[in-house]
């Protein structure tokens, strides 16, 4: 089991998401993106959320769970990295080969607010 899923169990079991806060900046991650014509690098590709009408990106820290996948192209970025490239109003989307966790708006917003990001 890797940090950052240890971290959210953590954060589950203690009911404080700023558990993970730490872990996940400094997480490598493996980000879903797509090539776009006239940009040097891969987009950040987005899709509906779990949370009605709210965007997310989707993260791995493995890319092994992205095989068999085709037309994406994968952005190795860290966890503060992340934050920094995307559109503050996304979310994110933490994907394992047996579930997921959820970072939201107002937990990003938070996190931001908190280590000046």
């Amino acid at each position: 089991m890797t940090a950052l899923k240890k971290a959210f169990e953590l954060a589950r079991l203690n009911n404080n998401i700023e558990i993970v806060f730490d872990v996940f900046l400094n997480a490598n991650l493996f980000v879903v993106g797509k090539n776009i014509p006239f940009h040097d690098d891969p987009v950040l590709y987005v899709k509906l959320s779990p949370i009605p009408k709210r965007l997310c990106v989707t993260a791995s820290e493995s890319t092994d769970i992205f095989e068999g996948m085709y037309d994406i192209d994968i952005i190795e970025i860290t966890g503060r990295n992340l934050l920094n490239r995307m559109v503050k109003s996304h979310e994110i989307v933490i994907i394992y080969r047996d579930g997921g966790d959820y970072l939201t708006t107002e937990h990003l917003d938070w996190l931001r607010n908190r280590y000046k990001i």
